[in-house]
């Protein structure tokens, strides 16, 4: 399941560069970055964590559940119809 991050309106109020760092939940990693899209390839409850950083020390994290699962849709199969 792809899911697409996005903390492009973060904003520094003095109009510092930050630096932007996403952690999944599922141990492949980081990415860095205001937007990043990440692919989860098992099912399960996933937190991920977004850092927010300036270069003055200042840091803001938000975490978000992530829940991935198969869903199963039992289509009845079509009545067979004769037409004459």
């Amino acid at each position: 399941m792809a899911v697409t991050f996005d903390a492009a309106g973060s904003y520094h109020p003095y109009g510092d560069p930050l630096t932007y760092d996403w952690e999944f939940g599922d141990g492949t990693g980081h990415a860095t970055g205001p937007t990043s899209t990440h692919t989860y390839t098992m099912t399960g409850i996933y937190t991920a964590t977004f850092a927010l950083s300036d270069d003055h020390g200042g840091i803001a994290t938000k975490q978000l559940q992530i829940m991935v699962a198969r869903v199963h849709y039992p289509f009845p199969r079509p009545k067979s119809r004769r037409l004459l």
